[in-house]
């Protein structure tokens, strides 16, 4: 719950090799116009190309393109 909660808070969440050892990914949801999550964006790849620093460097980017699909469902902040 305390992972989930942070995630809410920071706009992302980050799979360091959990779902599948040697990946990594970022990802950020997808909302309706009601603010629902409807899906969701990512990046990821081999964890070897992608550590944890540059995960985090590339939440900015998942959460921008995010919020530009979000707002052309008519999702409004």
């Amino acid at each position: 719950m305390d992972e989930l909660a942070t995630i809410q808070v920071q706009g992302y969440s980050i799979d360091n090799e959990e779902s599948e050892e040697g990946v990594r990914c970022v990802g950020a949801p997808i909302l309706d116009h009601n603010g629902n999550v409807l899906g969701a964006i990512s990046v990821s790849g081999p964890a070897y190309r992608l550590p944890v620093s540059r995960l985090v460097a590339f939440s900015s980017l998942v959460m921008d393109t995010a919020v530009t699909i979000s707002n052309r469902l008519g999702y409004v902040a």
